[in-house]
């Protein structure tokens, strides 16, 4: 399965969603389906469903205001859950369809996707940025070839 949305409550007070493959939220159901995981090995649409939803839950009651999770298979068949509120003031269900400002995400995401090839031994941590980016680390004192 691809997790392919994620959600949170914004610094701004409005609930942001959208597009995401970092987090707690990825994670924890990236765990729970694992690669190459279809509906019909885990017993069909509904199975894969209750599961996502017990895992969205789960990670509402580790402190999330709400998130949004969309799982997609091998043969495009999506699932979704949402758990928590939209809102702390007036409550309300979290939309399907939210924004998502992903910001300091892609730290997490970037870490772990990193790490990931680097057991996988796509890469090294010893790598240069320059051998895998060449020329975009440069100027104002830096040197990716470092």
């Amino acid at each position: 399965m691809e997790i392919t949305k994620s959600a949170r409550w914004g610094r701004s007070g409005r609930w942001r969603a959208g597009l995401a493959v970092a987090g707690v939220a990825a994670i924890g159901t990236a765990s729970l389906l694992g690669p190459g995981t279809t509906a019909e090995a885990m017993g069909g649409g509904g199975d894969v469903r209750s599961r996502l939803q017990r895992d969205a839950d789960a990670v509402r009651d580790t402190g999330a205001t709400g998130l949004t999770v969309l799982a997609r298979d091998a043969a495009g068949r999506e699932t979704q859950a949402r758990s928590g509120t939209a809102s702390l003031k007036d409550g309300g269900r979290v939309p399907f369809d939210a924004y998502y400002r992903i910001g300091s995400d892609t730290k997490t995401f970037t870490a772990v996707a990193t790490l990931q090839l680097v057991g996988e031994g796509a890469l090294s941590l010893d790598d240069t940025v320059e051998q895998w980016l060449p020329g975009v680390v440069a100027g104002n004192g830096n040197d990716g070839s470092r």
